[in-house]
């Protein structure tokens, strides 16, 4: 328990304000239905510099503004048959156990071609456990494009700034390998393999002793900075057996108070940017028809608030 004396945690809130006062609705944090929460950067970015993004499909949204930077994972593509929404989508990385490990494979050059027991299904029709669900592709593919992802990766220790985006809590784990999955294994795989695949749902000191780990390798290099979110967009499948907007509730609240902590234990380094708060203040009309992704005028308003800040 954190303890502050009574009379400096008052005198802390006064010199907040108004900040401190949750905000009415005449407040100027407001535009429109949305609420901007002020931001303390402790580092500013500069354009033109590199940035390197890793998340979930959030990540993906922030990317398209990010032009006046050079950010390697726009470069990144494959073919519409492989991930037909977007040609990076396949980078997606959703839960705090697979973007630690990309992170950690990262800072130690690991090749994740050789990883052969995470690749399951015939020569001809393979998938891939450690990406997002996406059609089979043959085995050979499936290395190369491993090969590509690798190599791209390799840019995350070069670059200037990273932005993290956390999404979820639910995630699937191989027992056998002792690795955090992508996507849920083939019905007929677990089948097969009764045990060795696992659901896991990630709780907050979980969370915490993953990152914390990969943070510190990320954030080792002198002027190198991060900046962590909370993904907006919903778990969209719940496995838990409550319904699912009270599951995604939780696992956005536990990704929340745990962007706090790897804040806390990474001073100067890394800095929390409230775009979950920001997307949420709009309930359902900030996002689109099917209910799960943000409007496109939403994520600008955002990024908008994150330059302004930053830059």
């Amino acid at each position: 328990m954190q303890k502050v004396d009574a009379l400096e945690a008052l005198m802390t809130a006064v010199r907040a304000k108004p900040a401190s006062r949750f905000p009415p609705k005449d407040d100027k944090r407001l535009d429109e239905h949305l609420v901007f929460p002020s931001c303390k950067p402790s580092f500013r970015m500069k354009k033109r510099r590199k940035v390197f993004t890793i998340g979930s499909c959030f990540a993906r949204n922030i990317e398209d503004f990010l032009q006046d930077f050079d950010v390697p994972t726009t470069r990144f593509a494959v073919d519409a048959s492989e991930w037909p929404s977007r040609p990076n989508g396949i980078l997606n990385e959703y839960n705090p156990g697979t973007i630690a490990q990309r992170l950690n494979w990262s800072a130690q050059s690991a090749s994740t071609v050789g990883m052969s027991e995470t690749l399951v299904g015939p020569a001809e029709s393979c998938a891939d456990l450690l990406l997002p669900r996406s059609p089979d592709v043959t085995l050979q593919r499936a290395r190369e494009r491993r090969g590509e992802i690798d190599q791209l990766y390799a840019e995350l220790p070069g670059s200037d700034f990273v932005i993290i985006t956390l999404g979820l809590t639910e995630c699937w784990y191989d027992d056998h390998t002792g690795t955090f999955l992508n996507r849920m294994p083939p019905e007929d795989v677990m089948r097969a393999q009764k045990g060795r695949y696992v659901f896991v749902n990630l709780g907050f000191q979980d969370c915490v002793n993953l990152l914390t780990r990969a943070f510190e390798q990320v954030t080792a290099p002198r002027g190198r900075h991060v900046i962590l979110t909370v993904s907006p967009v919903p778990l969209q499948t719940t496995f838990t057996g409550q319904d699912c907007y009270t599951a995604n509730m939780r696992s956005k609240s536990v990704l929340r108070a745990v962007a706090d902590e790897i804040v806390a234990r990474f001073p100067g380094k890394v800095d929390y940017f409230p775009s979950y708060e920001i997307v949420m203040s709009g309930g359902t009309r900030a996002f689109g028809k099917d209910n799960v992704h943000v409007f496109p005028k939403v994520i600008g308003k955002v990024m908008d608030h994150l330059f302004a800040n930053y830059l």
